[in-house]
């Protein structure tokens, strides 16, 4: 057991994208492949760097959230996957934080010899995120 990924083309991937999630920047689509898949609890996969970006930034914007990091629990490595348990640190708007566990599903690919992300998939409850929210927003109104 580990709470590292030990890989390190793999844990550089896993850096882009939690380094994109905490300054909520959709370009780190980047690191999936043209055909890659990238799917958040139970809305649909979305397909390659282009739609995943906009995916992203429909996500980012939404308002729920200032900033979101990531706490790794217990990281299970495999040769082409990865799987681990793990904590999302939201910064609501009035800067209180909500923990929210998570678990992910990665498996990569190789395209032009880069290392990227084939598909990721993220089990998550966003209800408590989304109800404390809205919460917040009707105590502004």
């Amino acid at each position: 057991m580990s709470r590292f990924i030990q890989d390190a083309e793999k844990a550089q991937l896993q850096r882009t994208v939690q380094e994109g999630d905490r300054t909520l920047d959709p370009s780190q689509s980047e690191a999936w492949a043209i055909d890659g898949t990238f799917q958040i609890g139970d809305f649909p996969p979305v397909v390659g760097p282009k739609a995943i970006a906009g995916f992203l930034a429909g996500f980012f914007t939404q308002g729920l959230f200032k900033t979101l990091e990531h706490e790794l629990l217990h990281v299970l490595e495999l040769p082409e996957e990865i799987s681990f348990q793990a904590n999302v640190i939201y910064t609501l708007p009035n800067n209180e934080t909500l923990s929210v566990p998570y678990s992910n599903f990665i498996r990569y690919t190789r395209e032009n010899g880069k290392l990227k992300f084939k598909t990721y998939r993220v089990y998550i409850n966003t209800e408590g995120l989304v109800k404390r929210a809205m919460e917040l927003r009707q105590a502004v109104d």
